[in-house]
């Protein structure tokens, strides 16, 4: 009997008692919240309920303390704490639980509750949402992680901020490295929105890998004249191999403009929806400000300038009398420049002559000095010119 009594209260399968293995106390199966993992199948109350192996206290202490060690992040505490003890863990239900928490609640409480109450939760746990899959992937993820060097994360970061997902996460980890490096020398701005251009620079990559590994599989089988002459045949498809991938760079490089030689990306898909998200996007067309005063003022500005138009084509309308009048103008204009022209080259003829006078009356004086004449006698004799230069 005794024996009987030790194994009813150890599994609680009719027992009033459940013993939890945090406090190491009988508590009633109320201090206990409700579980749907494989290891509670065995403390099952007398309503066929199961229950947790910690005790709401116990599991409130528990999530304080992992709470702390998490720096106050409530949602990677409570992810841990439902790993723990096999819950199921809804990240978006998590996140709308801690948003709307009070002061007096608490996080654990508010989201058990929330799972052991609604039936969409029922039967659900931490282990069940998972799969071997799902390890054998984190695992193998976590390897590749290693392996990456911080030059190589911010690479595939670039990428993922771009083309908006890691487009070689499929790909062995030798060949990331590579890739990432290759694929993020070619983002620029134009290709961000066009899928036909994202979807052709990756296959660009991809295929110089290829070539790489061919390169690699060519060397080997020619190290020597002896390989080459017996791996001719390989070495052949290998080359053509290699100069078909390089045919199909060339053609999506000209294609979609992808190289210094074919650059073509600021014409190349103009009009287009890509085209034009990328031109606003450019232009920061989400951050302008709205010019509330034109809109308002637009039907008054807008009529403003029909009057202004109207009344230049008005003007520029002209009938025969006013080209007719218009030419007399002009002819009148043409005639006087004419006639000053005519006058200012006759003034300009009679300086000359004047200047040209005034030297040879000052020779004529020089001449006569030297010939010993009185400068009375001089004066005498030049009188009449210098009175006819006077007039």
């Amino acid at each position: 009997m005794a024996t009987e009594r030790k194994i009813l209260s150890a599994f609680g399968t009719i027992a009033q008692k459940l013993y939890c293995v945090g406090c190491k106390t009988s508590l009633d199966p109320e201090e206990f919240w409700g579980s749907n993992g494989t290891i509670s199948a065995l403390r099952t109350v007398k309503d066929k309920e199961h229950k947790s192996l910690l005790c709401k206290e116990c599991t409130r202490a528990l999530y304080n303390k992992i709470l702390a060690e998490c720096e106050n992040d409530h949602l990677e505490a409570l992810f841990q704490l439902c790993a723990i003890n096999d819950w199921y863990y809804d990240d978006l239900l998590a996140s709308s639980v801690a948003t709307s928490l009070d002061a007096t609640e608490i996080m654990p409480d508010k989201y058990l509750e929330i799972i052991f109450t609604n039936e969409e939760y029922c039967n659900r746990s931490f282990c069940k949402q998972l799969s071997r899959s799902v390890f054998i992937k984190m695992a193998s993820f976590k390897e590749g992680e290693d392996e990456l060097t911080e030059d190589d994360k911010q690479n595939r970061n670039d990428i993922k901020k771009s083309f908006g997902y890691d487009p070689f996460e499929s790909k062995p980890i030798s060949q990331r490295s590579m890739l990432y490096r290759s694929l993020s020398q070619m983002i620029d701005p134009t290709l961000n929105n066009d899928l036909v251009r994202q979807r052709a620079a990756i296959e660009i990559v991809t295929n110089y890998e290829e070539i790489d590994r061919l390169d690699l599989a060519i060397a080997k089988l020619s190290i020597t004249p002896d390989d080459i002459v017996k791996n001719a045949k390989d070495l052949e498809v290998l080359r053509k191999m290699k100069s078909d991938v390089n045919k199909n760079i060339s053609m999506l490089c000209k294609d979609h403009g992808l190289s210094a030689k074919y650059a073509n990306s600021k014409s190349r898909g103009a009009g287009t929806l890509s085209g034009i998200m990328r031109d606003m996007e450019e232009s920061n067309y989400d951050d302008g400000k709205t010019n509330l005063y034109d809109i308002e003022t637009s039907s008054s500005i807008q009529q403003c300038s029909d009057i202004s138009a109207k009344s230049i084509m008005a003007q520029l309308r002209l009938s025969d009398s006013d080209y007719a009048q218009m030419v007399e103008e002009q002819a009148m204009v043409v005639r006087r420049e004419i006639a000053a022209r005519k006058q200012a080259e006759e003034a300009l003829r009679m300086c000359k002559e004047y200047l040209r006078k005034q030297e040879l009356i000052a020779e004529l004086i020089k001449e006569y000095k030297r010939k010993g004449i009185p400068s009375e006698e001089i004066e005498e004799l030049l009188a009449p010119e210098f009175k006819e230069s006077s007039t």
